[in-house]
């Protein structure tokens, strides 16, 4: 199991992405997880996912991990805040002990210029096409960014369009910071982390 890229964002938090090489049996002999899950992609990444928790940290309780209605996975007892992506052969997860966090990871794919006014206002695609790279990465970045945001959320029932905005974008010697809000009963702001990894769009943020 290569990693391609670890972070410590701080005494608490820490993050990493890595790409599977291994098979499901590789995992199933580390992990007792008894979910049937049969689509062989998805059982590999969820057990993949999983996997990568517990190098983040050896304590992770993989076994109290539960699922809302939302379907965002969490740990009942609240003093572990996890989240884990997946595209392609790559896998990416974000742990804390003091903070909610979401992570998203997402390889550049044309099929974002076709859905660009689903998810993005007029004033979005402007600050994105300010990121020095080509449209699809650009448009990429977005629908990263927003699945962030989603996720942190963790409730659901958000418009990617109406409620998740990118407000303003710093450029920062390795990676972008994107300034943006969720909007629900009140507006919470948010700070949006994005490098590339391996030319894959890693996106995550702690709140």
């Amino acid at each position: 199991m290569p990693l391609v890229y670890q972070q410590n964002i701080n005494e608490d938090t820490k993050l990493a992405v890595w790409q599977i090489d291994e098979d499901v049996a590789f995992f199933a002999s580390e992990l007792s997880i008894q979910k049937a899950i049969h689509h062989p992609i998805k059982r590999l990444h969820h057990f993949a996912g999983r996997y990568l928790l517990t190098q983040l940290d050896p304590n992770f309780p993989i076994a109290e991990i539960e699922i809302m209605p939302s379907k965002k996975p969490f740990i009942k007892a609240g003093d572990w805040y996890f989240s884990v992506a997946h595209s392609g052969n790559y896998a990416a997860a974000i742990i804390s002990r003091s903070s909610n966090v979401g992570i998203d990871v997402e390889a550049p794919n044309v099929k974002v210029l076709h859905l660009k006014s689903k998810f993005l206002s007029e004033n979005e695609m402007v600050n994105l096409s300010a990121v020095d790279k080509d449209e699809i990465t650009q448009l990429t970045i977005g629908w990263s960014i927003k699945e962030v945001l989603f996720k942190w959320y963790g409730l659901g029932q958000l418009d990617f369009k109406s409620n998740l905005q990118i407000k303003q974008m710093n450029v920062q010697k390795e990676n972008w910071q994107f300034a943006c809000t969720v909007d629900t009963k009140e507006t919470q702001y948010c700070l949006v982390e994005v490098k590339l990894v391996n030319d894959m769009i890693l996106s995550w943020m702690v709140k």
